[in-house]
């Protein structure tokens, strides 16, 4: 810090001393001036009259040279202007010389002989301007006669004066000269004189001066060392202070800190330690007092091992009531000890379970269905992907993967809401979870769909055991929504083998076994085989080229006969599409529509039946004369769902000129049943048309009798799995009777579907049931004969 006494000036300053030598060398210096400014005005005045002498010489010298010429000039007679020019001059000759002189003697004996020069000048002044009168009278007479002698007296007079003016000049110039050079020497004489009073001034000044300037330096030398003394001191007692102070701080952080803290010796004991670390470990103070850093780490590490300084390290410690703790550590060395002992280690403990909590549920959302809680479809295909490597690479032993794809779950989500799906799902989940076992891997693959990895598995025996295992696990009922429900599933089986590249040809080959499983009936499973990956190709084809199916006139339809049981007479036809391809032949509608389906191709290709069929049946009235027939037509849930549908089938009535009466409109209970109310509005305006409504496949899914009285239905058919049976009676006869019995006392009629022998048929005609269709009566026909068949079995006299 700089002190006052720094910043205060070091010289001299002004002191009477130097008022007095200031004082004496401007009296010296005016002295010199005085003496300088004497000399130099005499010799001014001395060239003064040195010049005015010569004037005057110049002067008569003008006036005798003019007298000279004038006389010379003329020839006996002097003119007026002569005269006057002669008079001229010599009255400037009386000028110039009346002019004063005012040398200064040098000394006593210049001044004398300046007065006799002085004297001689008058006295040849005054002889001259003697003649000068006579010569003018003479030239103001015109006496020519007489000038020549005045002229030459004249002249003689004037060079007297002449020569006594030149003397006076003489000495004047001498004067001039010797005042000069006194002047000069006086001059320096003087500044030697005030250089010397100066040097003596200064002198008096300085010395004294530079004596106090050093005495103040010594002082100013004793008091910055003093003041360097005293500032040792306060910075000593200052790094003292702060010292304390970092100490009561780092003791306050280390006591309130959130963060555990332990200070451990060179070898990693523990010597103090704070509330964080005591109650993240569970222990107290006393007891982590000299005890082993690190000694609760699970991995074992303690004192010295635990951990590099500054290394930031997660470690699991155990705590006192066994529980476990993740935490991050980080250390710094101590300060030094004041006795010597090496310094220490400080270990800084932060808790981190809860992000490592975060980062397990990361994880494991990573992996895992959220819904189900099952592994998801990323971690299953990585598994399947890494066995098939394995058994190819020969490390591996054989393995089979089910997909697993729910039937009718598209009906649960329509009928009774996606949340109630859900809950299917999580259940199904639920039952797979429970089902697998060891290290069977179960996974949720997408939508309805899950899939399972079931390792050891060569044979395709071992393969369906496990596949019907699975099956009745699920098909126990559960409470799903408030309702009892079974849940049925159509299985792929892929078992593994060398012609399989990778994981997702396997996940390719189980799906395609899926689709043929759905395809032949549902609610069982297909073990996939080469023929099944011909029918693989083929389905991706159709589901390309069915695209232009209906622009190149490749589909057509189809009618098989409903027969009145009783009187065995054709009553109707249902209208069934049919795809007839230019190089693959006829293509089943079991094959294209879950195709048409699956790539959004339903809603043009119902649209096309709607219309192909309201004109074959205007058709057949207008020729065949039978405006009786009825002919049915199935419309797909895609349809229903479209707000332009009832509009079309309107226009294609009105179009055509059917009855509408005579066509009706066959959906599944899915179309039928939606919880915005959509389709029942529809079904209300189409129905008010005229056009009867008819509940398709009952019993299938999750069919409830409830739906009878709730469905806008004019007549429903029970599905062909409660009729057909590998023996000749019925499948379940007492389903279908009840179902026939509840129809009639809610007025409706009924249809059984997939009659094919005549026990069955007569079983159905013994409970009451009115019609009927399968192979039993017909397969489908074209169009003609359709007709052929309806005219050969007679006129329909039975409403359906």
């Amino acid at each position: 810090m700089t002190s006052n006494r720094e910043m205060r000036p070091t010289g001299p300053g002004i002191t009477r001393e130097s008022i007095g030598v200031t004082a004496l060398t401007a009296a010296a210096a005016c002295v010199a001036f005085v003496v300088v400014a004497h000399t130099v005005g005499i010799a001014r005045s001395a060239q003064r009259d040195a010049d005015i002498t010569r004037s005057r010489i110049a002067a008569a010298n003008d006036a005798l040279g003019h007298a000279a010429r004038v006389g010379s000039a003329t020839g006996g007679t002097i003119t007026g202007q002569a005269a006057a020019s002669i008079a001229q001059s010599f009255s400037d000759l009386q000028a110039a010389d009346a002019v004063p002189t005012m040398a200064f003697a040098v000394d006593d004996a210049d001044a004398a002989r300046l007065d006799g020069l002085r004297q001689q000048t008058r006295g040849a002044a005054q002889d001259m301007f003697a003649s000068s009168g006579d010569l003018l009278a003479a030239v103001s007479s015109s006496r020519t006669d007489d000038l020549a002698p005045l002229i030459g007296a004249f002249a003689s007079r004037e060079s007297a004066y002449t020569d006594a003016l030149a003397a006076e000049a003489s000495f004047y110039d001498d004067a001039d000269s010797r005042a000069t050079l006194g002047a000069r020497a006086e001059s320096v004489v003087s500044v030697v004189v005030v250089l010397l009073i100066l040097g003596i001034g200064i002198g008096l000044v300085i010395i004294p001066a530079q004596r106090r300037a050093a005495n103040t330096v010594e002082s100013a030398i004793r008091s910055e060392e003093q003041e360097a003394r005293i500032g040792s001191d306060v910075a000593r007692h200052a790094a003292e202070r702060d010292r304390k102070e970092a100490e009561a701080q780092f003791q306050a952080l280390f006591r309130r800190s959130v963060v555990g803290v332990a200070l451990t010796d060179a070898r990693g004991w523990i010597l103090e330690s704070n509330e964080a670390l005591q109650r993240m470990l569970g222990f107290s103070g006393r007891e982590l007092h000299g005890s082993l850093y690190g000694e609760w780490a699970i991995d074992g590490d303690t004192g010295a091992a635990a951990g590099a300084v500054g290394e930031r390290r997660e470690r699991l410690f155990r705590r006192k009531n066994g529980s476990t703790l993740w935490v991050e550590q980080t250390s710094t060395i101590a300060p030094a000890h004041a006795d010597g002992l090496p310094p220490g280690t400080i270990w800084m403990v932060q808790d981190i379970q809860k992000r490592k909590n975060a980062e397990r549920r990361l994880q494991h959302d990573a992996t895992h269905d959220r819904l189900t809680g099952l592994r998801n479809r990323g971690y299953f295909d990585e598994i399947v992907d890494a066995a098939v490597h394995a058994c190819s690479a020969g490390t591996g032993p054989g393995f089979a993967v089910f997909m697993v794809d729910l039937d009718s779950f598209k009906y649960v989500n329509d009928t009774h809401g996606h949340a109630a799906g859900d809950a299917l799902l999580a259940h199904v989940g639920e039952r797979l979870r429970t089902w697998a076992s060891g290290s069977q891997i179960v996974a949720r693959y997408g939508g309805d769909e899950f899939a399972v990895f079931i390792p050891d598995v060569a044979a395709a025996e071992a393969a369906h055991e496990q596949a019907a295992r699975l099956q009745r696990a699920l098909d126990e009922p559960a409470m799903v929504g408030g309702a009892e429900m079974r849940a049925t599933a159509s299985i792929g089986i892929c078992l593994w083998s060398s012609h399989f590249a990778d994981g997702d040809a396997m996940m390719r080959a189980a799906d395609a076994a899926t689709y043929r499983a759905k395809a032949t009936g549902r609610a069982r499973a297909v073990l996939y085989d080469s023929a099944m990956a011909q029918y693989d190709d083929l389905r991706r084809r159709i589901g390309i080229e069915l695209h232009t199916a209906i622009e190149r006139d490749e589909l057509h339809l189809e009618f098989q006969p409903i027969v009145s049981l009783p009187s065995r007479r054709c009553v109707g036809f249902e209208a069934l599409a049919r795809w007839v391809h230019p190089t693959l032949g006829r293509v089943a509608p079991s094959i294209f529509i879950p195709v048409a389906e699956e790539v959004g191709l339903m809603r043009p290709i119902g649209s096309w039946v709607v219309r192909s069929a309201c004109a074959q049946l205007a058709q057949w009235q207008r020729e065949a004369r039978v405006p009786d027939v009825k002919l049915n037509v199935n419309v797909s849930t895609h349809q229903m769902a479209d707000p332009s549908f009832v509009d079309f089938i309107h226009a294609c009535v009105a179009e055509t000129g059917v009855d509408a009466r005579r066509l009706g409109l066959e959906l599944t209970e899915t179309a039928m049943l939606d919880r915005n109310g959509v389709a029942n509005e529809a079904l209300a305006k189409i129905r008010a048309m005229g056009i009867p409504v008819v509940l398709d496949d009952f019993g299938t899914g999750y069919s409830s009798l409830s739906y009878l009285q709730l469905l806008p239905m004019d007549a429903l058919k029970i599905d062909q799995s409660f009729v057909r049976s590998p023996h000749d009676g019925l499948a379940s006869p007492a389903i279908v009777h009840a179902l026939i019995s509840l129809s009639k006392s809610l007025g409706i009629s009924v249809v059984a579907e997939g009659v094919e022998t005549e026990q069955q048929a007569a079983h159905l005609e013994r409970i009451g049931c009115p019609a009927a269709q399968g192979f039993l009566f017909s397969k489908s026909l074209s169009s003609e004969a359709a007709l052929d068949f309806l005219l050969s079995s007679g006129r329909a006299a039975d409403a359906v």
